[in-house]
């Protein structure tokens, strides 16, 4: 398996059905430090261009007149709309919605969850790696390995 992670922040007013996020209606990439507004005028949704916000924070604004779902997440290089990671459900009209953005990657090995789904909570299952994104060399090599117990384990493999 191969992931690609790039630091892109992204708003988006996600599209959701049966608990899962197929999709958005629309989207922006922010930087930290940066906050934006959704507002819809007829029948379309758009966030005006990011501006100076809080420091380690992106934020957004709800002014659409009715609660929205928002989402914050990455937004890879080549991809048409943002993968989702933190979901914001019903945000009141002329509400803000605040994110620090901490650059960790956690690992868990569970089959509870689809991959498009929300997570409403905690994972049920115990943390199996734990690393900070920012420490990380450009690129990294990982292995995912199950011993005889049935436990997983990820190692990092050594570049030369």
């Amino acid at each position: 398996m191969r992931a690609t992670y790039r630091n892109q922040l992204a708003f988006t007013k996600p599209q959701v059905e049966n608990g899962n996020i197929v999709g958005a209606a629309t989207a922006v990439d922010v930087n930290v430090g940066q906050q934006t507004t959704l507002t819809k005028s007829g029948n379309v949704f758009k966030f005006s261009d990011p501006v100076a916000g809080a420091t380690s924070y992106v934020m957004a604004t709800n002014s659409t007149g009715v609660k929205e779902n928002l989402a914050v997440g990455f937004h890879a290089e080549k991809a048409l709309l943002p993968t989702p990671m933190l979901y914001f459900d019903e945000v009141g009209d002329a509400s803000k919605v605040t994110a620090q953005f901490t650059p960790n990657l956690r690992a868990y090995v569970t089959s509870d969850y689809q991959e498009t789904e929300i997570l409403r909570g905690e994972v049920g299952t115990p943390m199996l790696w734990d690393e900070d994104l920012a420490a990380l060399p450009e690129t990294t090599t990982w292995n995912l390995t199950l011993d005889q117990c049935g436990r997983y384990k990820i190692t990092r493999v050594l570049e030369e």
